[in-house]
């Protein structure tokens, strides 16, 4: 069975996975029993009921299957904290009270999860990846990180407190875990820019914004979310020179970003937001 694991693991590795994946902080040592994580689970969620899980122990590590319906997820364990860069990198920007950041970057081990189901839709890919997240909470996971989106979510809003917590993941806000919204100071520019970071990995662009204080964000992270939630509701395309209504008296504009613009740089679409008057609106 050990050696099935390993065969499995290589072979889903090599298949064009999707690109989506998540990492794991865990407070103590590696402890993850096959038999204590399948019946966490299977108690997560109705949608994850028939899961199981499958490991092989190695030296400091563990590799492991995880799967339930048409959803595979690949699990790759170390008995050792997460380079520092890693941490600082997506614990840096987030929205944690600055006196709990030196708690949530303490770690002993860490693990990798990786997407490699069948499932069409690339949120699919993340709703579970975080229902493993919020299943392995009860085994130590205190703080699951998106790298590629410098995004961090504390496992314990992720574990099994609801009876349809596959509903809470698929509505959590998508610049929250499944990508990211981070602030610059940048020097000689009065007022924090604001922006997303791997929209491409859900087939979005990158949004971004000038704001005129730190006060903005709740509201700019909010019109973010709308955004995304439109272009995957509507399969609508935005572009430079489209111009929206986003509330009574307030308008919109999209531009490419500027030359110089360093701060705005994706590897995807970047799209930024500039407040303009009714006047301006596209007819």
């Amino acid at each position: 069975m050990d050696t099935d694991v390993a065969v499995r693991f290589l072979e889903l590795s090599k298949e064009g996975e999707s690109s989506i994946s998540l990492q794991l902080m865990f407070e103590g040592p590696l402890r993850l029993d096959a038999d204590a994580v399948t019946r966490s689970l299977r108690a997560y969620d109705p949608r994850t009921r028939g899961a199981t899980c499958e490991v092989l122990d190695a030296e400091n590590s563990v590799m492991g299957l995880i799967e339930w319906g048409d959803h595979i997820v690949r699990i790759l364990a170390f008995d050792a904290p997460l380079p520092d860069d890693v941490v600082e990198w997506c614990l840096g920007p987030a929205p944690f009270a600055p006196e709990r950041k030196p708690e949530l970057r303490r770690h002993a081990s860490h693990a990798l999860l990786f997407y490699s189901g069948s499932a069409q839709d690339p949120l699919q890919h993340y709703v579970a990846l975080a229902a493993v997240a919020g299943a392995l909470h009860g085994h130590g996971a205190s703080l699951v990180l998106n790298e590629s989106a410098r995004a961090c979510f504390p496992c314990e809003a992720l574990a099994s407190r609801d009876s349809d917590m596959w509903g809470l993941l698929e509505s959590l806000p998508i610049p929250v875990l499944y990508v990211g919204f981070v602030k610059y100071d940048i020097e000689g520019i009065l007022g924090p820019w604001m922006r997303t970071y791997a929209a491409e990995q859900l087939g979005l662009p990158d949004f971004a914004y000038h704001a005129s204080g730190h006060h903005e964000s709740q509201e700019v992270n909010e019109l973010f979310s709308n955004l995304f939630n439109y272009l995957r509701s509507s399969g609508a395309e935005f572009a430079p020179g489209h111009t929206m209504q986003v509330g009574e008296d307030e308008f919109l504009r999209l531009r490419a970003p500027a030359e110089g613009e360093y701060w705005l740089d994706t590897s995807g679409e970047m799209l930024v937001l500039e407040k303009i008057s009714g006047q301006q609106i596209n007819r």
